[in-house]
């Protein structure tokens, strides 16, 4: 993925692009260290007393949403993150400015805010009148509300990007990423099992053949797909031989049994599983 990040070295004026690292998916496995483990390594890290070092750990842990605890495992997947934003997915997240930022609110909040309470300052040493003093002290406490304000509005923007790129690249929470993967996992072998069963209906072979079809399979995804994968014949073999898609006899020779002949087969097995009768069955009775 394409990064811009503004260069210290030109005062920030101008942006650089680079080439970040960017993981297609992201599997987080969270689990919070009890609390007494936690005040236990604060003590040790900071030499300062359990009281203290269960009030730092209190602030640490309290933007964290109500029900969170360490008797629970967190389960989350993702897509498309790039490295350098790993850390915004983690629950003790915090927000830091950056360099520019910092520079920008410095300049203009601080800048202004000085400015205008000098200006006021040193004009109403010479207000006598109560009216125009009240006037000069509205109009400095609105000089510091805005300055105020554009820290807060800076903070805000950082606290939207943090909540906007977990939720546009989360795929699945705690069960239903456990359920995500058990279904990607059966994509898979039935991918290996297509595979292999279409190779075997183009040209049989006998078993000690099966590390040439393997690699023939693994040049077909190289040369179509674009993708070098180790792949599994062994597993997806047995799979065809216990479904009964492939055959063999007692000399070694696997044979995939017809596609209209598979397709009836594995309806049968559906029916079999979902104990009802088939669609063909039922499009038939209607």
């Amino acid at each position: 993925m394409e990064r811009e990040e503004r260069n210290p070295w030109r005062l920030y004026l101008t942006k650089d692009r680079h080439q970040s690292p960017t993981f297609e998916r992201l599997f987080l496995l969270l689990k919070l260290k009890p609390a007494e483990a936690r005040v236990a390594e604060i003590m040790t890290a900071k030499g300062i007393p359990q009281a203290r070092a269960a009030r730092v750990l209190r602030k640490a842990r309290a933007h964290m949403p109500p029900g969170v605890s360490s008797d629970f495992i967190y389960v989350k997947m993702f897509k498309r993150i790039p490295q350098i934003d790993l850390e915004m997915l983690f629950p003790n997240t915090k927000v830091a400015f950056r360099p520019f930022d910092k520079l920008k609110l410095m300049v203009t909040a601080g800048g202004g805010t000085v400015a205008g309470v000098t200006g006021t300052a040193s004009k109403l040493l010479l207000v006598t009148n109560p009216i125009t003093l009240a006037f000069g002290i509205a109009g400095l406490s609105a000089v510091v509300f805005r300055q105020v304000m554009k820290f807060f509005n800076t903070r805000n923007r950082y606290m939207m990007v943090l909540a906007q790129n977990p939720y546009f690249h989360s795929l699945a929470n705690n069960h239903g990423a456990l359920t995500l993967i058990a279904d990607r996992a059966e994509e898979e072998d039935v991918k290996e099992d297509m595979l292999l069963y279409a190779f075997l209906a183009r040209h049989p072979a006998k078993y000690d053949a099966l590390p040439e079809i393997k690699q023939e399979a693994m040049d077909f995804l190289k040369e179509h797909c674009g993708v070098s994968v180790d792949y599994d014949a062994e597993d997806a073999l047995r799979r065809l031989l216990a479904d009964g898609l492939v055959r063999t006899d007692g000399e070694g020779n696997l044979t995939a049994i017809a596609p209209d002949e598979a397709r009836a087969h594995l309806d049968t097995l559906w029916d079999r599983v979902l104990e009802t009768d088939s669609l063909d069955h039922a499009a038939a009775r209607a």
